[in-house]
């Protein structure tokens, strides 16, 4: 059950929509489950008009349709946030209000809601929002429950004896739905967890175990010890050594940097209190996906991908949350599958702060406010700055600290930064220091250590224009908040010189082949990788067979084709021909 359901809008798809009408046909993309077989017979007899319904069940299948600027469709219905960044791409042509009469019948609240998604909704109309609600009545819990009946609790669904029923019939009435879920769930080791967000909605999440089956498994070791991965759950594999990968500590928690993307870092053999922490510069991260985000999981090693039979774990094992299942592999050895989400959840990950940027969820979010870093000041002083242009934490000597062109700056890898600091820095020994990064530049901010961080809704009291933004109450405490802005307007930081190695943009990251096996052979090769296209053009796209990327000149693409006696035909490449590959993005460089 959720309050806060699917958001879905109406939006025609550009240069497409006028032949198609032409043609009196309509091509429809829709959920699976939105569009009734009786409204496509009343409009085409109403208008003539022969409709055409192809349905999708994610968000991410129909961005890849529409992205590939060859869809073929005429009406779309993604939903909110990604509506925006597909407008955003130039998905969709704007609508025409002359030709929508019904225009102003539109309920001017919800109007208001999707504008934030299309400002002036000019290229979409809503097109469904609805909620489901539950109420308790106090005086029927307590009728069935007595006086002391924990009226306030979300436990309730789960009581026997409870109904909205005055009578019981053969369906209904006798209040026992919900308790037979739960004691069903817990008879086979499985959990069902309540996940109220006050105002926005509830979820029930249910947590099972494998049933018997076979699934594809990455398998790791953790210490002396192997565990299985659901391979529809990793979404990427590296090595904590490569050159694009970056472990820094935020607060108490670690933070993983994969080509500039954050993920929180969960050390499995820690958390199972099986073997220490994973050494980051000679192990394994695996990126893996779950429901509300992705994190990264620091193993020893990765062996394989096996096809393994799995069975459910005792009861035992999987009410540890962390446990999917068992299995026995080739090597007579059992072995425990890894509930994902059971073990972010044991981690106590949060998502919102790495994977903010990534506005892939079909719902809103609470917002946590705004994440600031506190750290201790050289001059004693706790103080506080915006996370988002803290790059990374790290530890420096202090002899490395020098004066240069009349400011401070300190050697970083033999190269000189601007450095800033409020208070005394020491003669001798380390200091941390804070990588702050504008995006066009970077200078280091020395601190006596960083140790939290914390997230504001009201920011701060505006101040004098300074190095202070202003102050932020942080648990009933006054702290500074420093100003980024004015940091690099008086210090300007230095700008990076361009990355020597070429860019390498591979389209469709979703499909895990092209991620987890063309994405580590290209940096191999001593390629920068991206999965999506930002403001630095790519030195080469590869790309899928008929597939392009909008905004990057042809002659850089790469083309794939599954079919090796089509490669030469097409001018494409046999997917597993590395060699051809790895020439081909050499012509590119060159």
């Amino acid at each position: 059950m959720k309050l806060a359901s699917k958001l879905g809008l109406i939006a025609p798809l550009a240069a497409l929509s006028f032949s198609a009408l032409a043609a009196d046909q309509v091509k429809i993309y829709n959920w699976f489950d939105y569009t009734p077989q009786a409204t496509l017979d009343g409009f085409q007899a109403e208008t003539g008009i022969a409709p055409t319904l192809d349905t999708f069940d994610s968000n991410e299948v129909l961005e890849a349709k529409l992205l590939s600027g060859q869809s073929g469709y005429d009406v779309v219905v993604p939903t909110g946030t990604f509506l925006q960044r597909q407008i955003m791409a130039g998905a969709f042509q704007k609508l025409d209000m002359s030709k929508l009469p019904n225009i102003g019948n539109m309920w001017d609240t919800i109007s208001q809601r999707t504008a934030q998604y299309d400002p002036g909704n000019e290229y979409s109309i809503n097109y469904m929002w609805g909620t489901t609600g539950l109420g308790v009545n106090i005086d029927k819990v307590r009728e069935v429950l007595g006086e002391d009946a924990p009226v306030d609790s979300l436990a309730l669904i789960f009581e026997p004896g409870l109904t909205t029923k005055d009578t019981a019939s053969d369906v209904s009435g006798r209040g026992v739905g919900m308790d037979v879920v739960r004691s069903s769930v817990d008879q086979i080791g499985g959990r069902i967890e309540l996940q109220n967000s006050p105002g926005r909605g509830l979820h029930i999440v249910l947590h099972l175990p494998l049933t018997l089956s076979i699934i594809s498994a990455v398998t790791v070791g953790a210490g002396s010890h192997r565990f299985a991965i659901p391979r529809q759950s990793v979404e990427e594999i590296v090595n904590a050594a490569g050159r694009n990968i970056r472990v820094d500590r935020f607060g108490t928690g670690d933070v993983a940097t994969v080509r500039g993307r954050k993920y929180p870092l969960v050390h499995l053999g820690e958390l199972l209190g099986i073997a220490e922490r994973a050494a980051t510069a000679t192990g394994m991260l695996v990126i893996v996906g779950v429901g509300t985000g992705s994190y990264a999981m620091a193993v020893d090693t990765v062996f394989d991908t096996e096809e393994l039979v799995i069975k459910p774990a005792a009861p035992q094992v999987v009410a540890s949350g962390v446990y999917g299942g068992q299995t026995l592999p080739d090597n007579g050895q059992p072995m425990l599958v890894l509930d994902t989400a059971g073990v972010a959840a044991r981690a106590e990950v949060r998502f919102g702060l790495h994977n903010a940027f990534d506005a892939g969820e079909e719902e809103e979010s609470e917002d946590p406010g705004m994440p600031l870093l506190l750290f201790l000041d050289l001059d004693g002083q706790q103080r506080s700055i915006p996370l988002d242009v803290v790059d990374r934490i790290e530890k420096a000597r202090a002899e490395a600290v020098s004066m240069s062109g009349g400011r401070l700056r300190i050697d970083r890898d033999g190269t000189l930064i601007t450095l800033v600091v409020t208070g005394d820095v020491p003669d001798n020994g380390q200091i941390a220091l804070l990588r702050l990064n504008c995006g066009l530049g970077e200078m280091a901010y020395a601190v006596r250590e960083a140790f939290d961080i914390v997230y504001v809704h009201d920011a701060v009291t505006p101040g004098e224009p300074g190095a202070v933004a202003g102050v932020a109450m942080i648990e009933g405490e006054p702290v500074e908040m420093i100003d980024p802005n004015w940091l690099f307007d008086q210090f300007r930081g230095s700008v990076p010189a361009r990355h020597a190695a070429p860019l390498c943009l591979i389209a469709g990251g979703e499909d895990g082949w092209m991620r987890n096996f063309i994405g580590p052979l290209m940096e191999s090769a001593g390629y920068r990788t991206a999965f999506r296209l930002d403001d630095e053009m790519p030195d080469m796209v590869i790309v899928r067979e008929g597939d392009a990327v909008k905004g990057v000149p042809p002659a850089r693409h790469i083309h794939l084709t599954d079919r090796r006696d089509n490669a030469e035909t097409s001018g494409s490449i046999f997917r597993y021909d590395r060699n051809a590959l790895l020439n081909a993005a050499k012509d590119r460089v060159a």
